[in-house]
């Protein structure tokens, strides 16, 4: 008797893996920016520009600065500890981030060197440990302030399905329930199966990217855009992947 069930629960775990992995990538960095970098960002301004002549490099610097990837970095530690808070109902613990601090300041000083800047790196390691302050004073803020039921369960479900290695545990389960299904069926229906589901991650990008606004606002008392672009290339990864499996059926049916 063939397993048709077997495709079922592969294509859910499939998509939840990749579009939790895509979410979590793109409110990182949509935090990053705008919560996470203006905590330090325009602190370490403040001593750049009080010993540099501010021009339009100025703004293109604090452009880089405010899009750098250490920044996302520290937004999901940051994420993590607030799951954790609000999901256990219990008061937030300050998260240790002196590698990203410390990653921070070289990414920052790399930067000054390339724009001819020169900084008091006291100075900035100081506004650094301001900021890193200012940001566990925002986010006990926010959670303590939260109390939903339904903010509580989605914590924790952040918890045990979002971070890397639980996103890697279900695409692992999907992989081997694909292979039990292929066993069973033409590869070409795994293939297809797998289009499908890239195609849905890619549509569930654009919904989150529409919903951001309003659902951010409520959530932080502040309109933030999330990027659909970690969805698209999820999805587009799982397309890619089906593409070749339908080429690689089709030739071996061309061999026989």
């Amino acid at each position: 008797m063939k397993r048709n069930w077997f495709v079922i629960p592969a294509v859910i775990l499939l998509f939840w893996a990749m579009f939790m992995s895509a979410l979590r990538y793109s409110v990182s960095a949509a935090l990053g920016e705008w919560y996470v970098g203006r905590a330090y960002v325009l602190r370490m301004n403040d001593v750049i520009y009080a010993e540099n002549e501010m021009d339009m490099d100025s703004v293109e610097l604090q452009e880089e600065m405010l899009s750098d990837s250490t920044l996302r970095n520290i937004s999901a530690v940051y994420m993590d500890s607030a799951a954790q808070s609000i999901a256990t109902g219990t008061l937030f613990m300050e998260p240790d981030i002196t590698e990203e601090e410390e990653q921070l300041l070289v990414q920052t000083s790399e930067k000054l060197v390339e724009y001819g800047l020169k900084v008091d790196f006291e100075d900035l390691q100081e506004m650094i440990t301001y900021g890193t302050e200012a940001m566990n004073s925002y986010v006990s803020s926010v959670t303590a302030s939260i109390d939903e039921p339904l903010v509580r369960a989605a914590a924790l479900l952040y918890l045990y399905t979002v971070r890397p290695f639980f996103a890697g545990i279900l695409c692992l389960a999907s992989i081997v329930l694909f292979v039990l299904y292929a066993k069973q069926h033409p590869l070409s229906r795994t293939a297809l199966a797998m289009l499908g589901t890239g195609i849905v991650v890619i549509v569930s990008g654009f919904v989150v990217r529409s919903l951001s606004l309003s659902v951010t606002n409520t959530l932080l008392g502040r309109s933030v855009s999330i990027s659909s672009m970690p969805f698209i290339v999820s999805g587009g990864l799982l397309i890619i992947l089906s593409l070749c499996l339908l080429m690689y059926n089709k030739r071996r049916h061309n061999a026989l």
